[in-house]
Formats: structure tokens, C-alpha cells, sequence
């Protein structure tokens, strides 16, 4: 509730996962941060463990990929 309350007060419109308990051992999440590029079809494609800036080739590439997926 206190995420949902956050999302709203912020105007955030995104969609948010609320864990629970079984998203983390799922997507094998380690510790945080952690950053999950996940495609169309909602399957994991990518992980990038730590911080992380947005302008890595790695994840820039990564991301480019992702968006022009079919």
C-alpha cells in the first residue's frame, strides 16, 4: 500500500511490480541495485547487477535492441 500511495502522490503512471516474495527468487535478484530489461512478451532478456549508468554501450545497446524487438 505504501508503494501504490507513493506512485499516486508522485503522478508516476507506470506499472509497478509489488513483490510477493516469489518475483525475487524468480528473477534470481541478488541485491540491490539491480536492473531488469524485460521484452514485449514479459520475458527477461537482460540483467545488470549494481549501479549503472544510462550510458553504458552495453546497456544503451541492450536497450536499442529491445525497443526495435517485433
Amino acid at each position: 500500500s505504501n508503494a501504490s500511495r507513493y506512485m499516486k502522490e508522485t503522478g508516476y503512471k507506470f506499472p509497478v511490480l509489488i513483490d510477493d516474495k516469489s518475483i525475487a527468487s524468480t528473477y534470481g535478484i541478488t541485491g540491490v541495485p539491480e536492473t531488469f530489461m524485460i521484452n514485449k512478451k514479459g520475458i527477461l532478456v537482460k540483467k545488470f547487477i549494481g549501479g549503472l549508468h544510462w550510458n553504458l554501450m552495453d546497456f544503451n545497446e541492450s536497450l536499442n535492441k529491445l525497443i526495435n524487438e517485433n
